[in-house]
């Protein structure tokens, strides 16, 4: 049965400690900082990528070995194959 009105509230438990459970976001700048320096060592470990990417010479090499055919027959194109 709710109170009605002024009432005293019957059995009052009110969570007294409820300092310790509010969580705050104070620390969040700090966090930022540590983020974006962590960021920076990361990319400075792994910047130097070559083995990702491939080489000019690489490409030319893949583009030789590479077999295009013609979309229209009587239309031959550079490095289309004649058959």
């Amino acid at each position: 049965m709710a109170p009605s009105r002024n009432d005293m509230i019957l059995k009052p438990h009110f969570h007294k400690d409820w300092q310790q459970q509010v969580d705050t976001w104070f620390n969040q700048p700090a966090r930022k900082i540590h983020r974006r320096k962590a960021r920076q060592t990361r990319g400075g470990e792994t910047s130097p990528r070559s083995h990702c990417r491939p080489t000019c010479s690489a490409v030319e090499e893949y583009r030789s070995k590479l077999i295009l055919f013609p979309r229209k027959p009587s239309a031959l194109k550079k490095g289309d194959s004649s058959a």
